[in-house]
């Protein structure tokens, strides 16, 4: 068994004030990953010397912080589908405030990172199928507007992720 086979089968058995404190845990991960990656990247952004070795740095950092995300995001998801439209207000005011932002990007010119928009595309996905009607009414013309978008961008590093 996987990583993420047990990481959902011990989300899912949650209720309570445990699904909400493992919430809020990693929602803070989260956006402590979401914040490094961003840091990490405008920093090599304004670095006009980097060379081969601070892209080999930078890589590295880019893809842990990938990795402990994307573990973050599959665990909301294994929320969101345990607990379906009940869990639409908690989703609402926790959960959007952090990977709306990332699914927003596309509104303006942004260097957002590939993996942060592929996050934020998973987590709406997952409200917009399993939260009812009310988040197909509230998500559905963004994330589909973004994964539109995401889907004409050329940029190859982006494709990777999907």
């Amino acid at each position: 068994r996987g990583d993420n086979d047990r990481l959902r089968e011990a989300v899912v058995g949650l209720r309570g004030e445990s699904a909400s404190a493992t919430l809020q845990a990693l929602l803070q991960v989260a956006k402590g990953s979401i914040d490094r990656q961003l840091e990490a990247e405008k920093l090599h952004l304004e670095n006009e010397t980097h060379d081969e070795e601070d892209d080999g740095a930078l890589y590295a950092l880019l893809e842990e912080e990938d990795d402990l995300l994307q573990h973050c995001t599959d665990a909301i998801g294994y929320l969101i589908k345990s607990f379906k439209a009940d869990f639409f207000p908690v989703f609402e005011s926790k959960i959007e405030p952090v990977y709306a932002p990332l699914l927003r990007v596309h509104d303006a010119p942004s260097t957002m990172l590939p993996a942060l928009r592929c996050c934020a595309t998973c987590v709406f996905d997952d409200a917009v199928e399993h939260l009812g009607p009310l988040a197909v009414e509230k998500y559905a013309a963004s994330l589909l507007s973004a994964v539109l978008k995401e889907s004409a961008c050329n940029d190859k590093d982006g494709l990777e992720h999907w």
